[in-house]
């Protein structure tokens, strides 16, 4: 048997989605098209404000959008429609020509009046170290940009699209500019401690001819030149922080704000039908002190609920790292949320309705015991409405919220110091699995009898140590994801790669687990083992039974396993080379099972895939084809969706003659519009025979039509 993963390693607002095939971005928008991304960043705080080529620019938490005040259209811009990638650290414009695009890693993007994108990578590509390549100041003169860096001036031609200069007014070492301003003939530059002057019609480069004097001595200090305000037609527009771009026309104030999260920190994330919520924490050792906001996602639309609006019983004003949310499957309105602190927050709609606590629960405090700093993650809710979660350095770790508000515990017969997800079985109904992250890293797993209040009849096991299918003791040091295929595999990830336990293992009486290993092209005969040397951050199922593993450096991987034989490759690796990733380090991913919309959440935002692959059906009534009719210059995926699960597909032309024969991942069948020899097919009516994987079944045929313009 061959069981396929799909491995995401890592990898937000335009809800724009574009089609990408292959290892290239599109560039057409094909809304809701197969293999097609969508970027879902947060506009909330807008930090500076720029007027170009009629349009007011906005940049918000790193992401750029611009408003046409004429049609007051809102347009996002970002890696999908011609920006260089995410990341902006500042805008300045040209006297209303231009628009310099600064971005933190070094890059930079000049947007012309009409639109136009020129990008600049000398100094992303040049090797500086202990200093940012993000510029502190930008002052355009003659049409060059001026620019305060770490490591001293750099003037770029906006004309040319070139790093023209490089100035270091020191003799060694960096000056660390903060600000810069050109005044007749005289440039002038400072840093937190010393003011530096010089005369534009001597050579910059030579830090000799830059005299230096103290910061403390000036009794004036340089502006920073990037701007929250701009007047247009009479109306003035302001960066405004969280409430966004401000617009004031005669006393009448507008928000000016795409959709998106309230913040480009999308630690966890759960579905739950058409809702998603997601939470910016962060934990490890202790809390990361991220402030916490809920965000929700449902039919297309951000909601969210500030941090401002929390309760908090600590002497802090806000409150910190929500850690993973819980939807009732009875009431989409009611949800609970862990925190890394104050206990467990439970919702209905937008209002705290409750506040569980060392005060008011078994929850205790991981300080002293009087002091209420109580640390929950893992929620998660069984299918009979049972709320189970994990209390750290609890002796029972292990706590269960009844529908009816009882509470009960299990003790793996030692705490956890750092608690990690609970995972609710869905092939043994009484089965759940928690996760202790660090010291020590291990696996737990009770068998309630299918009495979760009845602690007495519980089975409990925690291991810390397996043996794999090649006879290896494996220890890891860290635990950091778990999820269970659909055959009921359970997939753990560790800092240094993948482990699985077959449903063959029973894991109350042995500690055998499988590891993938992967042959090596060298013709030595050896292997190494699948992602053997990755952290291994985040694990999600889709409808596919393929796997989407989200690493700390690396990006995402697309894998098709085989776990009987030596057939498994990688598909495709997904990097912020090739895809829109914001970046390489993946915190989350989840998977909407309605849309087969994978979100990939990363330490710098979160974007979404649109997955081939879709949860199977039980006959063919729901099967349909799209896009129908396929319209010329489409270059997109033919996806064949609603299919009984691993269904085989074949397509013929109106000849009679078969074109394509594929099988299914899930419900979802894909079509490149090939034939067999590679070559796009002809114009004209193509049938598509659907079967079940046996081909027994009553209502296991269905035959589908798509014309090809």
């Amino acid at each position: 048997m061959k069981v396929k993963l799909l491995i995401i390693g890592l990898v937000l607002l335009s809800n724009a989605t574009f089609a990408q095939y292959d290892e290239s971005f599109a560039t057409e928008d094909y809304t809701g098209m197969m293999n097609g991304w969508t970027m879902h960043y947060a506009y909330t705080n807008t930090q500076e404000i720029a007027y170009v080529g009629g349009l007011i620019y906005g940049l918000a938490d790193g992401s750029l959008f611009s408003y046409d005040p004429k049609d007051e259209e809102i347009r996002c811009l970002n890696a999908l429609n011609g920006l260089s990638g995410s990341g902006i650290g500042h805008i300045i414009a040209d006297n209303h020509q231009r628009l310099l695009v600064a971005y933190r890693d070094g890059t930079f993007d000049v947007i012309e009046a009409d639109g136009t994108i020129h990008t600049i990578t000398d100094l992303k590509q040049k090797q500086l170290s202990g200093v940012s390549k993000l510029a502190n100041d930008m002052f355009f003169y003659n049409h060059d940009a001026y620019l305060a860096c770490d490591f001293g001036v750099l003037v770029v031609n906006v004309r040319k699209n070139e790093i023209a200069e490089w100035y270091q007014p020191v003799e060694e070492g960096h000056p660390m500019l903060k600000q810069l301003q050109i005044i007749g003939d005289s440039i002038f530059a400072q840093s937190e401690t010393t003011f530096y002057a010089a005369k534009l019609t001597q050579n910059l480069v030579d830090f000799a001819n830059w005299q230096q004097c103290p910061l403390e001595e000036r009794s004036r200090e340089i502006p920073v030149h990037f701007s929250a305000y701009e007047q247009v037609d009479g109306c003035n527009y302001h960066a405004w922080g969280e409430k966004g771009m401000i617009r004031d026309c005669d006393g009448v104030k507008t928000t000016i704000r795409p959709n998106g999260p309230a913040v480009n920190s999308p630690y966890r994330m759960t579905f739950a039908g058409e809702k998603m919520v997601m939470v910016p924490g962060a934990r490890w050792t202790s809390e990361s002190a991220t402030m916490a906001e809920v965000m929700i996602l449902e039919g297309g639309e951000w909601q969210h609920i500030p941090y401002a609006s929390l309760p908090t019983p600590r002497e802090f004003n806000y409150v910190f790292d929500f850690t993973r949310a819980a939807i009732d499957p009875q009431d989409k309105q009611h949800f609970f949320i862990s925190s890394y602190g104050e206990g467990l927050y439970e919702f209905r709609g937008k209002e705290v309705v409750n506040l569980y606590n060392i005060y008011n629960s078994p929850l205790i405090s991981a300080a002293h015991p009087q002091t209420n700093y109580c640390r929950v993650d893992g929620v998660a809710f069984d299918p009979e409405g049972y709320l189970w979660m994990l209390n750290a350095t609890n002796q029972k770790a292990v706590h269960i919220l009844s529908p009816n508000g009882e509470w009960a515990a299990i003790s793996l017969r030692q705490p956890i110091e750092t608690p990690g997800d609970v995972l609710i079985d869905q092939k043994r109904p009484n089965y759940r699995w928690v996760v202790s992250c660090r010291q020590p890293a291990g696996i737990g797993l009770i068998d309630d009898g299918g009495t979760p209040m009845n602690t007495a009849d519980d089975k409990v096991m925690f291991r810390t140590t397996w043996v794999d299918n090649r006879g290896y003791t494996i220890t890891p040091s860290e635990i950091r994801s778990i999820a269970q295929d659909r055959n009921g595999a359970i997939w753990i990830g560790t800092n240094e790669g993948l482990l699985m336990i077959p449903t063959s293992v029973d894991f109350f009486s042995s500690n055998r687990c499988t590891r993938i290993l992967i042959a090596r092209t060298d013709g030595s005969g050896l292997g190494d083992f699948m992602l053997g040397t990755e952290q291994i951050n985040s694990i999600a199922v889709d409808g596919g039974n393929r796997l989407w593993i989200g690493t700390a450096v690396s990006g995402v991987f697309l894998m098709d396993i085989d776990l009987f034989g030596d057939e498994t490759k990688t598909v495709k690796h997904f990097t912020t080379k090739n895809a829109p990733l914001p970046s390489n380090t993946i915190l989350n991913v989840a998977v909407d099972p309605l849309q087969n919309e994978v979100y990939i959440g990363t330490d710098m935002g979160l974007v979404s895939y649109k997955s081939d692959a879709s949860e199977p059906e039980e006959d063919f009534t729901s099967a349909y084809v799209y896009p129908n009719p396929v319209r010329p210059g489409y270059s997109g995926l033919l996806t064949i969706t609603g299919l009984m699960e691993n269904s085989i597909v074949k397509i013929a032309d109106s000849g009679g003659n078969l074109v394509f024969t594929g099988q299914a991942a899930g419900g979802t069948a894909v079509w490149d519009m090939c034939g067999y020899d590679g070559r796009k097919v002809s114009p004209g009516v193509y049938i598509i025979f659907c079967n079940s994987a046996s081909g027994y079944e009553p209502e296991g045929h269905k035959a589908l039509k798509v014309l090809i313009m």
